[in-house]
């Protein structure tokens, strides 16, 4: 595409006829208009106005070619996270766009996604599918209630406590406490799992749990809290041994201990 103005390309890119990765040739700015410049000696103007040309011809190269396949579902817990974060935001600083972004993307995961007593888990196509795990449920209840607490709107809060009930119903674990990863509905597996592990994303019971204190909070229900505490004394061990392993659970406990 470039022809013999490659050698420039090469003075702001790293590139080698082996590639990068695989065989291929990953491209990577390596040095500046100024230092392509002066290895090159050329005045800096020049340099940049060719580095313009030359990605106008590569992006057109490049946009022949098949486009990358784009993951189209709608994720429940994803989408969950992103609401938190938008409710959350517009309460610290003051912006009712950020909760009316939050509010609009909760109203379609309740319209779309919520359905006879059930939450579901991804949508696509104008279909909502799979009956929803314990991070959803736990997920979409805390985004819920960040966007009671930044609009003030009551009916976040009563959605809330409507899913809680399903997930006291259908996930908790009511003799050892804490929640299991599916639901009574799910498929019968060797075993239910207890997600106990916050990573990249919080785990389920850690947000469960301080859902649930949250809630007694609201509601001075004592229930709430008995529950939450019940859930935390079923992964103590787990918080004696390996703590740093379940920060989000430890910041149900600092709550709780507050």
């Amino acid at each position: 595409v470039l022809g013999s103005d490659l050698q420039i390309f090469q003075q702001l890119f790293e590139i080698h006829e082996d590639g990068d990765l695989e065989g291929r040739i990953i491209l990577h700015r390596q040095n500046s208009i100024h230092q392509a410049a002066k290895n090159l000696e050329m005045e800096p103007k020049q340099v940049e106005l060719f580095f313009k040309s030359a990605k106008e011809l590569l992006y057109k190269a490049r946009n022949k070619r098949p486009l990358p396949f784009r993951d189209e579902k709608i994720l429940t817990s994803w989408n969950a996270l992103m609401i938190s974060a938008y409710a959350r935001s517009g309460l610290i600083l003051n912006n009712s766009h950020y909760v009316e972004v939050a509010g609009k993307a909760a109203n379609f995961l309740m319209n779309k996604l919520f359905d006879n007593g059930k939450l579901f888990r991804t949508y696509k196509d104008n279909k909502a599918l799979y009956f929803g795990y314990l991070d959803d449920y736990a997920f979409f209840i805390a985004a819920l209630l960040d966007l009671y607490e930044a609009s003030g709107d009551i009916l976040w809060f009563q959605k809330a406590i409507e899913l809680d009930k399903i997930l006291e119903k259908q996930f908790e674990d009511q003799n050892h406490g804490g929640f299991f990863m599916t639901s009574h509905e799910h498929e019968k597996l060797l075993a239910r799992e207890k997600p106990n592990y916050d990573s990249a994303e919080p785990s389920g019971n850690s947000i469960a749990i301080f859902n649930l204190y949250r809630l007694a909070t609201f509601t001075s229900k004592d229930n709430y809290r008995k529950r939450a505490d019940q859930a935390l004394l079923a992964f103590s061990q787990s918080l004696e041994s390996h703590p740093m392993s379940l920060t989000e659970m430890l910041l149900a406990l600092d709550y709780r201990l507050d």
